[in-house]
C-alpha cells in the first residue's frame, strides 16, 4: 500500500561486538528526532508517517525494511540514521547494526550503497537523508586513505538532499546518559529556536549554515551536505523566529506546506523557446533558477493566472535583451494548478460576498464598492 510521506528513523545504541562501544546518545538522538518531526509547531509529521527502527540487530532485515518503506512512499521520504559508521577495506561507508562485526563491515553492516539503491527505487518526489555517524561525509566526497580505492560520489541521486555529521569521527558527549549526539542536538536546537531573518518555513539549506557555524564555534566536527535538483527548497520546518504577521490566514499552514513540498519536487527545464512551446496554456506557479557550482539559486517565483507559458515567454524575451545575464544559465520549474487563483484574492471575495451594509449576497458586487489591487 503506497503512502504519501514516510520518515524512517534508525538508531543503534547497543552492539554485540565488544570493539563497538554502546552509544546511549544514539538512542537519545533517535527519540529527539522523533519528537522534532512529530511536533505540530515545527515539522508537523503525523505519528503514522514516522517509522522508528530502534536497535535493529541485523543489517539484512534492516535493508529489507528500508527498501519496503521507500518503495511505498510517493511524496516525501526521509531517512535518518544515528549510530556507529564503519569503513570497509574498499573505503565504503557501512552503517553498523547491532550484530555488525568491524572486521567484516561490508558483510555484516548496511553498506550505504544499499541505502542509495532504496532511494533510486523509491517513487518519492522529495528524498532527504540525514546521517549522524562517523565517516558519513565519505558518501559526499571521496575521502579514501592510503591503500583505499577512491570513492564515487554515492549521493548522486536525483531529487535528494543529503546531510552528514562528520567527514571523520563524529562527536558524542562523554559520561552523560541523557545527552544526544552533538550533531543531532545542535540540529534540533536550531530548528526549535528558529532563524531570525529567514523565511516563514525553513528548508534544510536554510538550517545548514547555522548548524555548521554553531558546531564550528564549539570546536566540534563540521557537517557536510549535498543537494540535487530543486529539493533544496523543500519546507522542512516552520520558522518559529519568523517576525512576520500573525494575522488571519486564508490558507491553513498545512496546505501551504504540502504545496511547497510538491513544488520543490518538480523537475527543471532549460529556459528556451523550445521548452516553453511544449507547455499548454494553463494557470499555475513557476520558479526561475540559475545554475551555480553549489546548488541552483531561485531567482524568481510567480504565478501565471492564465498561462505559465505566456509569462515564461515574456521572461525569456526580456532576458535576451539584457547584457548581464545569459538565458543559457537559467532553467524553470512549474506546477499546474486546477484552482482559479483569483479566488484567493481577499478583496475579490469581499466584494462578491458582502454589500456595503454587511448583508450577505453571494455572487454580486455592490456598485458602491471598488476593488483595488496592491502594487
Amino acid at each position: 500500500m503506497e503512502s504519501d510521506d514516510a520518515a524512517i528513523l534508525i538508531g543503534v545504541s547497543q552492539y554485540r561486538d565488544p570493539s563497538l562501544l554502546d552509544v546511549p546518545a544514539a538512542r537519545n538522538s533517535l527519540h529527539a528526532m522523533h519528537r522534532l518531526l512529530t511536533s505540530p509547531e515545527l515539522c508537523g509529521w503525523s505519528e503514522d508517517q514516522v517509522h522508528v527502527l530502534e536497535d535493529p540487530a541485523g543489517a539484512t532485515d534492516l535493508a529489507l525494511e528500508l527498501h519496503r518503506l521507500a518503495e511505498e512512499t510517493t511524496g516525501t521520504l526521509l531517512i535518518y540514521f544515528v549510530g556507529h559508521g564503519v569503513v570497509s577495506k574498499s573505503g565504503a561507508l557501512c552503517l553498523a547494526a547491532g550484530d555488525t562485526q568491524p572486521r567484516y563491515p561490508d558483510l555484516t553492516g548496511l553498506e550505504y550503497d544499499k541505502v542509495r539503491s532504496a532511494l533510486l527505487d523509491s517513487p518519492a518526489q522529495v528524498k532527504l537523508v540525514i546521517l549522524d555517524c562517523c565517516y558519513s561525509g565519505r558518501i559526499i566526497h571521496g575521502l579514501a586513505g592510503a591503500g583505499e580505492s577512491q570513492l564515487v560520489d554515492s549521493t548522486d541521486v536525483r531529487g535528494v538532499y543529503t546531510l552528514t555529521a562528520a567527514d571523520q569521527v563524529a562527536h558524542v558527549p562523554p559520561r552523560d546518559e541523557t545527552a544526544s549526539t552533538s550533531f543531532t542536538q545542535v540540529l534540533c536546537d536550531v530548528v526549535r529556536s528558529g532563524i531570525p531573518g529567514a523565511p516563514p518555513t525553513l528548508a534544510l539549506t536554510d538550517i545548514y549554515p547555522k548548524l555548521k557555524s554553531t558546531l564550528k564555534a564549539r570546536g566540534l566536527p563540521e557537517p557536510n551536505h549535498r543537494v540535487t535538483d530543486t529539493v533544496e527548497s523543500y519546507s522542512f520546518s516552520r520558522n518559529v523566529a519568523y517576525a512576520g504577521s500573525t494575522g488571519f490566514r486564508l490558507l491553513p499552514q498545512e496546505h501551504v506546506d504540502h504545496f511547497l513540498r510538491i513544488l520543490a519536487a518538480q523537475p527543471r527545464h532549460d529556459l528556451t523557446t523550445q521548452s516553453i512551446e511544449k507547455l499548454e496554456d494553463w494557470p499555475g506557479v513557476y520558479l526561475l533558477h540559475r545554475e551555480s557550482s553549489d546548488a541552483p539559486e531561485i531567482l524568481y517565483a510567480a504565478t501565471g493566472g492564465r498561462s505559465i507559458a505566456v509569462r515564461l515567454g515574456r521572461h525569456l524575451r526580456k532576458i535576451n535583451g539584457r547584457c548581464y545575464i545569459d538565458a543559457r544559465d537559467l532553467s524553470f520549474s512549474y506546477l499546474k494548478l486546477d484552482d482559479d487563483l483569483s479566488v484567493l484574492s481577499p478583496e475579490a471575495s469581499c466584494t462578491s460576498t458582502f454589500t456595503p451594509r454587511g448583508v450577505l449576497r453571494c455572487g454580486t458586487t455592490p456598485a458602491s464598492v471598488t476593488t483595488t489591487r496592491g502594487g
